[in-house]
Order: C-alpha cells, then structure tokens, then sequence
C-alpha cells in the first residue's frame, strides 16, 4: 500500500477529506521472471531428516497413522 486516504468522491486526490469514501491506493507492479529460490543441498538434508523425523514425505506430527477403529460413547 502506499497511501489510504478519505474523499467525498470515488476517485484519487492529493489530500484526504473528511468524506465516505476510503481510497486505498497500492502499488501493483509484478515482476514476472522472477524465479522461486532453489533449495540447497543443506536444504535438501532438513528435508530428508524432518520427513524421517515424521515418519516419511507427507506424515506430519499430531496426524495418526492408525489407533482405534471405532470410538464407544462414554455412559
């Protein structure tokens, strides 16, 4: 965001107003070759201990991989 300002019209200004409008203006330049950073080896080495830590690639803690197959109602 670069500026948020109050106008008594839809529209920019150069000074807010007390008005009903609020004007959020942003700044929307993408850049579009920008490229995703490339893990490292170190990286890579986390992944591998944290996946065997969890017991494999997509088993994360406080998920079950078994238990009880059925719940009883408590009396």
């Amino acid at each position: 965001m670069t500026r948020i300002y109050a106008n008594t019209l839809p529209e920019r200004a150069e000074k807010g107003v007390n008005g009903s409008y609020v004007i959020i203006e942003v700044k929307a330049e993408v850049n579009l070759n920008v490229q995703p950073k490339q893990p490292t080896q170190a990286d890579l080495e986390k992944k591998k201990e944290r996946d065997r830590m969890q017991g494999g690639p997509g088993l994360r803690a406080g998920w079950s991989t078994g238990g009880m197959t059925s719940i009883r109602a408590m009396p």
